[in-house]
């Protein structure tokens, strides 16, 4: 459906936004999308509940390791760099 990257950047900071000192993966961390990992995610939506999803791959120095995350509205956040 889209993306969350800004195409004039072509390094998005891995700087985290966790107020509540959450994992970013945490089903209660905020969605802030100037931030890691969501300002390198696309936004899809799913084929057979219309539920829109944010994808992120994440590489390490021997895998990679594809994740999901569920868009709830109430989590997103504008938050400045």
């Amino acid at each position: 459906m889209g993306t969350l990257c800004v195409a004039s950047d072509p390094e998005p900071s891995y700087q985290e936004y966790l107020p509540q000192g959450v994992d970013y993966w945490s089903s209660e961390a905020p969605i802030a999308p100037r931030y890691f990992p969501y300002n390198r995610c696309t936004v899809w939506q799913c084929t057979q509940c219309t539920r829109l999803y944010l994808r992120y791959t994440e590489g390490g120095g021997y895998f990679v390791d594809r994740r999901i995350r569920a868009v709830r509205s109430a989590l997103i956040q504008d938050v400045p760099l």
